[in-house]
């Protein structure tokens, strides 16, 4: 149809919508007209940051709605008119909805969108308006958003649904923190607003108003957050059943009740009329009239002996039951023995291991829920107590992986995966995904826990919906048109709802933009693909700064709490490497984007490049004492993303050539395979699991949920050459933003002294500083070894297994440094430098001053401080079988020796050291310190190390 546009005289408003809709956009009046497409275990232990809530919640939100008064037409047009403030509860959830009854369909919808871009803003925070037909079916789905103006108006034209009559919702998900939204809808006398989850309810709802209790209620918990006084629920008649209390020491109201004799409450708002609510355990939809609320149900749906949250849900059960029907026994055959003509043995390698598809699918299968009657169909390894989502609470995380996991087995096509294309494994998957889906609340969130501790929806969806999005992609050449629709409009319409959902660190966002691509691949819907390009740009230009949480850091580490991390940089890196070998192959990616995902990458690596150190055993082991999260250390097996580069990047080669082949067995590979770096290790992976089958090992759930990303990967030609590493120059000095590096004679040294650009108050998680971290060479390997305990905190002298100073203030409380800023300068270029730091407790200053020699350095250590009792010196030796490690009786000179070469460090100074007994490091090794008083008046303390 013709576009066709009239001027009138209103301010006109504009705003950049999607450039993909496949329909026709009609501006008309200043008003905007869309004709819609069709459509854990994370640590998180920081919940209360304020960083947890996305960009929505940097946003300065609007003082108050000054909507100007809607004209007599448009009234007429539109006569359900509301009012609604956006407020973002944990993890960003925000938006509201309606719930309205129609004997015929809607043609069309209005929103009006008062909104405010914060000049602290990191980037738009996403906006959609979806529109369902009384079957779940999403008929408008329109972006707003770019809205480029304070004050945008719209009207969305309804496209003609298969079914008109019944219940229709109207869905806004997104926007600012603080945005006023205006939603008109055609007439009718039954309709029900509700926040998704918290809203801040306008004038124009009624201060009394209903909500409908289902039969499954349990416990009700009623929220609000203002100044007013109090939420008051009553009965019908108007009794009291309870009112919001605040809580101490919180911002929030909160009641907690029983289920009421009624199937009614009278929500009282008269004290509290613009303050923000929100109900859990029972749907939050609040009607004018009981027969209002009676209808609508609260958006509930019965289906096959199961209450569900909506039309969608319901369609879900009904095909979850035909997949049941049609049949879930799993028999594999697999091959007796293997072929002589075996081709691509890492790729077959692949399937078998711990954490690979098929050597642990029986007892994952064992455990999957098959009883049609349960709520927990297709989930796998749930609590015998769990809680019934059908009482509208939910359990923390349930089978978040398993739907991938299974579809791996399922999909990647080997010679020896015997369940390659198993119908009954298919149908599994799908009843594993689809448990999510069904289970999902009505506003397509997909709920974790509930608010008895806190206000969070979701804390673990940033695993759940990448999961569902990759399961789709591995599975859809094997399911039946509807199974694959329902899905692909489920995945749709959680995608939406958690757009901006970033989580509580980078890997998690990551995992959460990583879903957005996928997603579009799988449904087609632009809105992702512009959904993943924003925020991976964002992410990958750092656009929350190095002072957060989120993004890259320009040292090239991912942002995990603040700093570095050796685990969860991997699965960083991991969605790093998946988008970009899957985006770089679309027709239609965006160039500029593909070279950032290849510089993120290059720059990942050329940071982990100075802590891929080779040890006695052959393996690689780094230093872990700047770790902000966990004790796991950067070189070491976790999610495979250096692998997953190694076709491609020289570095990642590297790194990938680096694991040596075991003396015999399957070693490392037994439990990651895609380890296994030649057709000799990956044939002793398979020649090991073969005949075990799919019952090697029981891990109670599914596992293997990166294989098809490994396939793709070990399947491209290898164009990578293995790039030289800075120990295995013949010597140098490099610096990234927070790290010096430098190797003179036999003697390679590292360490990172801090999270440059980092927030000047900022106390790190883990130990930086002028200390070493590393002190390595080819004979010895790493004889100096910076390390943190298990438990991450260094509260006594037991825990400092760090190069650091540690001791006790006047007052007797134990100190150790590394945990404030440092500033690194130098005095001679190439030769010598220094590190400055604090101590916060003793208000001490604290420098190294570096002096690098031939084949030797030396190290002045000068420590001031008024407020010091006695303090120490540590440089943790790291112990390894095959080595020494000695102190002579003058306490002078350490050694730590090997068959072939040594690392002495001699005490040029007054003072003698001490050698501790062994002490209990992390990723189970051991060190024994070298200890050294230093003085707290400032005169160094000086020590050198040298190689043989």
């Amino acid at each position: 149809m013709k576009q066709q546009t009239r001027q009138i005289n209103r301010k006109k408003s504009h705003c950049q919508l999607l450039n993909r809709l496949k329909h026709w956009c009609l501006l008309l009046a200043g008003i905007v007209i869309l004709n819609a497409v069709p459509g854990c275990s994370g640590d998180l232990d920081h919940l209360n940051d304020p960083d947890d809530a996305g960009p929505a919640g940097r946003s300065e939100g609007v003082a108050a709605p000054s909507f100007p008064e809607t004209t007599e037409e448009l009234n007429a047009r539109f006569p359900i008119m509301q009012k609604f403030r956006i407020f973002a509860l944990g993890g960003s959830n925000r938006g509201f909805g309606m719930l309205a009854h129609y004997e015929t369909q809607p043609n069309e919808i209005y929103l009006r969108r008062q909104t405010n871009p914060a000049k602290n803003e990191p980037y738009t925070p996403i906006c959609t308006l979806s529109v369902f037909d009384p079957d779940g079916n999403c008929v408008v789905d329109a972006e707003i958003t770019d809205q480029e103006n304070e004050d945008g108006e719209y009207v969305l034209e309804v496209p003609a649904a298969k079914s008109g009559k019944g219940i229709w919702r109207v869905s806004l998900s997104g926007g600012r923190n603080g945005d006023w939204f205006e939603l008109g809808l055609p007439k009718t006398e039954i309709w029900g607003v509700r926040g998704e989850m918290a809203f801040g309810a306008g004038e124009t709802l009624p201060e009394n108003i209903f909500l409908y209790v289902p039969e499954t209620v349990k416990t009700i918990y009623a929220e609000k957050w203002g100044g007013g006084k109090a939420l008051t629920l009553r009965s019908p008649d108007g009794n009291l059943l309870g009112q919001a209390a605040q809580e101490e020491g919180k911002n929030r109201h909160l009641l907690v009740m029983n289920k009421p004799d009624s199937d009614l409450i009278l929500v009282d708002r008269s004290d509290c009329l613009d303050d923000a609510i929100a109900f859990d355990g029972i749907p939050g939809l609040l009607c004018p009239t009981p027969d209002a609320a009676r209808v609508l149900k609260g958006g509930t749906v019965e289906a096959d002996g199961l209450l569900l949250a909506g039309p969608l849900q319901a369609r879900i059960r009904k095909q979850m039951l035909k997949l049941v029907s049609q049949g879930l026994d799993v028999n594999l055959t697999f091959a007796e023995k293997i072929p002589d003509d075996l081709q691509n043995p890492r790729l077959e390698a692949l399937m078998f291991g711990k954490y690979s598809p098929l050597s642990g699918l029986k007892d994952a299968l064992a455990n999957q829920v098959i009883d049609p009657s349960s709520p927990y169909l297709g989930a796998v390894k749930v609590k015998p107590d769990a809680i019934d989502w059908q009482t509208f609470l939910h359990e923390s995380c349930t089978s978040p992986f398993d739907s991938e996991c299974l579809t791996n087995a399922v999909s990647v096509k080997t010679r020896l995966n015997a369940a390659y294309g198993n119908p009954a494994l298919v149908r599994r998957a799908a009843l594993a995904a689809f448990f999510h889906f069904v289970s999902m609340q009505g506003d397509d969130t997909i709920r974790e826990g509930y608010f008895k501790n806190n206000s969070y929806p979701m804390t673990h969806a940033f695993f759940i919906y990448p999961a569902l999005a990759q399961a789709l992609h591995n599975l859809t050449p094997f399911l039946d048109d509807e199974t694959r629709t329902l899905w692909q409009q489920a995945l749709a319409a959680v995608g939406t709802k958690i757009a901006d959902f970033q989580a509580y660190e980078s890997n998690q966002w990551a995992h959460m933009i990583m879903a957005h691509l996928t997603t579009y691949l799988t449904t087609g819907n632009p809105r992702f693909l512009g959904i993943f390009e924003r925020e991976m740009t964002a992410y990958v230009d750092n656009t929350y700064g190095p002072a957060s949480k989120f993004g890259q850091h320009p040292a090239g580490f991912y942002l995990e709490e603040y700093g570095p991390d050796g685990n969860y940089d991997h699965l960083n890196f991991y969605c790093v490497c998946v988008c970009y070998y899957f985006y770089r192959d679309m027709k239609n990616a965006n160039p500029e984007l593909v070279a950032k995902l290849k510089t993120s990458i290059e720059k990942n690596l050329e940071f982990k490049k100075f802590f891929w150190l080779p040890q006695a055993d052959g393996d690689a082991f780094g230093p872990n004492a700047f770790n902000c999260r966990t004790a796991s250390n950067l070189a070491g097996a976790s999610w495979p993303g250096d692998y997953i580069a190694s076709p491609e990047f020289d570095l990642a080669q590297r790194r990938f050539q680096m694991r040596p082949l075991p003396d015999h067995g399957a070693g490392s590979a037994a439990t990651f395979s895609h380890m296994a770096n030649t057709d000799e290790w990956a044939m002793r992976v398979i020649e090991t699991y073969l005949p075990k089958k799919d019952e090697a090992f029981k891990l109670g759930s599914a596992s293997g949920g990166w294989t098809a990303e490994l396939f793709k990967a070990y399947s491209m030609p290898v164009t990578a050459k293995p790039a030289k590493l800075p120990f295995e120059a013949e010597g140098g000095v490099w610096q990234l933003p927070g790290l010096m590096a430098f190797k003179t004679g036999k003697i390679y040294t590292v360490l990172f002294h801090d999270v440059i650009g980092a927030n000047k108050n900022m106390r790190g998680n883990g130990h930086f500083g002028g200390g070493m971290d590393a002190v390595w060479t080819a004979s010895t390997g790493s004889a100096v070894n910076a390390m943190i305990p298990d438990s991450k905190h260094v509260e006594k002298p037991e825990d400092v297994i760090c190069t650091a100073v540690f001791g006790k203030d006047k007052d007797g409380k134990f100190f150790c440094s590394g945990r404030e800023r440092s500033e690194l300068a130098w005095t001679e270029p190439d030769k010598k430098f220094s590190v400055t730091e604090t101590v916060r407790e003793t208000n001490a200053t604290l420098r190294w001053d570096y002096t690098i020699l031939d084949n030797a350095f030396t190290v002045d250590v000068s420590y001031q401080s008024d407020a010091t009792a006695d303090a120490m010196l540590n440089i943790p030796l790291m112990m390894w079988e095959g080595r020494t490690i000695t102190l002579d009786e003058a306490g002078k000179t350490a050694t730590v020796a090997t068959d072939t070469g040594e690392v002495t460090i001699t005490i040029d100074s007054a003072g003698a050291a001490s050698l501790t007994e062994p002490l209990k490091a992390s990723c189970g090794k051991q060190i024994r310190s070298l200890r050294i008083s230093v003085a707290a008046d400032g005169n160094p303390l000086t020590f050198t190390i040298t190689a043989k």
